[in-house]
């Protein structure tokens, strides 16, 4: 408890120094007052925090929170963008640690390891520049340090760990071996063929977290030693849907896999479905690394919908389920399921309860199943 106050004293101190006109009845200048600089800059700053524990014996229950501002520069061909970031740490016997991927918002920027913990800290974790906006707003190029993870295998329900799901395996597909924050471009023109279009990325192999956080090292540009990731993806968009098809390769020394990849985005009347399929194999040499283990095939399904909250904007409920299939050293299929409810509070408050059912391989009982409640507070200033 003494973790979630002190989460709670720096949210309030963030409102208090962040948005003193709210605090002290001080009106924000009207837009149409603050030149032209609205109309070619944006900025927004977003707190999330989060109390997760679990009914697995022995490991703590867990508070973390993670801070960013972003801020984005718009001129007449093209625009940058940066992005900031802070996360608290993991906890040595938390939830994070003993079951991995369960929160995609801990321990995002990459520290300095302590023993098997990754310590929180400040980073810039995307500094990009990006231009020419195809048919559908969505800018053509991007070029610098991106979030490898948002350039392909996009979903508008099942790809925010701050405002949908925590769990991992419903925010990207699994099988995917994509590397931390690393230098990287992308091609995209999601209209090139009428409602047919296509996404390539090529990124180095080694992000921030590959290079322990270690900026010189990630702008030391030898892909024969750090392996590249490549992705080439064809994009059909309709009025209620979207549906990617792709192929990827990580030549990585460590990993070595490749595979196909499939998302659908279904837009409905009573809801919107997310569906995402996966298939990898791996070159590794087994007799080398033994105990070398990748996922080969991964299945997820989820959907939202929103619930009128009366003069707020509509609640959301979100629902998802996925399996993974492990082989190689540790051969096992990895399930997970989670609800959640996200509740409109205030203009740019939300508060998110949510609760997840996962399976862990323990060494002495087997395979057993876990329930991990979480409370998750969002604010946008």
């Amino acid at each position: 408890m003494a973790n979630m106050r002190k989460v709670l004293v720096q949210i309030g101190l963030c409102i208090v120094f962040l948005q003193p006109y709210k605090i002290f009845g001080y009106e924000q200048p009207p837009a149409a007052e603050m030149g032209d600089l609205t109309k070619s800059s944006e900025v927004q700053l977003g707190l999330t925090s989060s109390y997760q524990g679990t009914n697995k014996a022995g490991v703590n229950s867990e508070a973390l929170y993670s801070l960013d501002l972003e801020l984005e520069q718009h001129f007449d061909n093209f625009g940058v963008f940066l992005w900031l970031e802070h996360s608290s740490d993991p906890k040595a016997n938390g939830v994070s640690v003993n079951f991995e991927n369960a929160n995609s918002d801990a321990g995002t920027t990459s520290g300095k390891v302590k023993g098997d913990i990754t310590t929180g800290r400040s980073q810039i974790s995307a500094f990009y520049f990006f231009g020419d906006q195809d048919a559908l707003g969505e800018p053509g190029w991007q070029l610098g340090l991106m979030e490898v993870s948002t350039l392909i295998d996009s979903s508008e329900i099942a790809n925010d760990e701050t405002s949908q799901f925590l769990s991992a395996g419903l925010v990207n597909n699994a099988t995917i071996a994509f590397p931390d924050y690393a230098l990287s471009g992308r091609l995209q023109n999601l209209s090139a063929f009428d409602s047919l279009g296509y996404r390539l990325v090529l990124s180095s192999a080694a992000g921030l977290a590959e290079n322990d956080g270690n900026y010189s090292d990630l702008l030391s540009l030898n892909p024969g030693s750090k392996g590249v990731f490549a992705a080439a993806e064809l994009v059909h968009s309709g009025r209620s849907h979207q549906a990617g098809l792709g192929y990827w390769k990580n030549s990585a020394d460590d990993v070595q896999a490749y595979g196909v990849y499939l998302s659908l985005d279904y837009l409905g009347s009573y809801g919107d479905i997310n569906v995402r399929y996966g298939q990898a194999s791996s070159l590794l040499d087994l007799a080398q690394q033994g105990d070398a283990a990748w996922p080969s095939q991964f299945i997820s399904l989820s959907f939202e919908t929103k619930i009128n909250t009366g003069a707020l904007n509509p609640g959301v409920l979100g629902y998802g389920m996925s399996f993974t299939r492990f082989d190689g050293a540790h051969q096992q299929i990895q399930r997970e399921w989670e609800v959640y409810y996200r509740l409109p509070l205030y203009k740019n408050l939300y508060l998110t309860p949510s609760i997840q059912r996962r399976n862990l391989i323990d060494d002495d009982m087997g395979q057993q199943n876990y329930w991990l409640p979480t409370i998750r507070l969002e604010v946008y200033l």
